[in-house]
């Protein structure tokens, strides 16, 4: 494999078709909710999270062009964290706005997430910076407000008093109705892994992807040995093996928008029919939906 090699241009031009047609979608429904301030706003935000990654991802492939292993500047290893970044952003995007039929319990998971993100950015050293003391005293009235919206909504006020304490107190967002039903609460919070494995992905590829992904980002020993031992010709299966797992991830991400937004359906439905059945047929080959 090379880079005149027709897999590697293939791949090359269905990925930057995903990533226009996601961009696209992503215009669609962020013109859609146009002064909006209701809570979902947020879904499209990460789903702009999700392009930057992906746009990044894009400029480190188009880059990569292997003159041998000394000249090779672009490892494995940067790649595979950014492709672990989009699969984990992903599945937070899933869990917060696609998993589950109960929109209360979405509220809830989405609002104790928002409460994780100031609880968390509060305990950080406090500035000097007296704009950035007063940012974080607001913070500080807005989280109040948060706790309040949640005890508001039937999802919540149908919890045991118990698991009510429990969410708020550790603003455990990582939940599902049945993860709370647990008597150990370690086992009540989720962990990212679960989050992935929820998004429907075939366990296979979750056990072949997480755990190329988990080797890089931490530093695994084959990681380390690939790097120094990697051929020219490797390089290129490295980069056709990134590309269609980018492709996949984002057509995941598309059909999970068409779930939740009329104007994202819309726009899908506009697409030739053969751009719809390729984004059809690469969710059916790798999520059980």
């Amino acid at each position: 494999m090379h880079a005149e090699s027709p897999e590697i241009i293939k791949a090359t031009s269905h990925f930057n078709r995903t990533l226009v047609i996601l961009e696209e979608m992503l215009r669609q429904v962020e013109a859609g909710l146009d002064k909006t301030t209701n809570w979902f706003v947020f879904a499209p935000m990460i789903g702009r999270k999700y392009l930057l990654q992906l746009h990044t991802l894009q400029q480190l492939l188009s880059n990569q062009e292997p003159k041998g292993k000394a000249n090779y500047l672009i490892g494995a290893s940067s790649v595979f964290v950014i492709l672990r970044m989009q699969l984990e952003t992903f599945a937070v995007f899933h869990h917060l706005f696609v998993a589950g039929t109960d929109v209360s319990e979405k509220i809830v998971r989405f609002r104790l997430w928002e409460l994780d993100g100031i609880r968390t950015r509060a305990r950080y050293t406090v500035p000097v910076d007296p704009s950035v003391v007063q940012k974080i005293k607001e913070e500080a009235t807005y989280a109040n407000e948060v706790e309040d919206v949640i005890r508001q909504t039937t999802y919540f006020q149908n919890l045991s008093v118990e698991k009510q304490n429990f969410l708020l107190n550790k603003a455990c967002w990582r939940f599902t109705d049945s993860s709370l039903q647990q008597a150990d609460k370690n086992n009540r919070r989720l962990s990212i892994e679960q989050l992935t494995r929820n998004t429907g992905l075939k366990p296979d590829l979750f056990q072949d992807w997480y755990s190329i992904y988990s080797m890089h980002a931490h530093t695994g020993y084959f990681s380390v040995v690939q790097q120094e031992q990697i051929t020219e010709e490797e390089q290129w299966v490295t980069k056709f093996i990134a590309l269609q797992q980018a492709i996949f991830l984002t057509c995941f991400l598309i059909k999970d928008f068409t779930r939740i937004f009329g104007s994202a359906r819309a726009y899908f439905h506009s697409l030739p029919l053969k751009e719809q059945e390729a984004v059809i047929s690469r969710e059916q080959m790798g999520r059980l939906v």
